[in-house]
């Protein structure tokens, strides 16, 4: 399992990579970037979103679940 989590860890954060200079540029940048697959962005996106947006976000769901549900003739 553990091998599990860490594959899911490494594909969501990503690969972090020096930020290179083009040779003979005056300017000089200096940082980091993270290359992440274009699914983890997603997840990313995701997550990122629902850590903003909860107060709101979380009761539509419910709501959204319930109409479903309902409609459905499950409850």
């Amino acid at each position: 399992m553990s091998r599990f989590n860490d594959a899911i860890r490494k594909w969501y954060e990503g690969k972090t990579t020096a930020v290179e200079n083009p040779p003979g540029s005056p300017i000089i940048v200096i940082g980091v970037r993270v290359k992440r697959h274009w699914t983890a962005r997603i997840a990313v996106a995701i997550v990122e979103f629902h850590k903003r947006e909860w107060k709101w976000a979380l009761p539509f769901y419910l709501a959204a679940l319930g109409f479903v549900l309902r409609v459905v003739n499950v409850i």
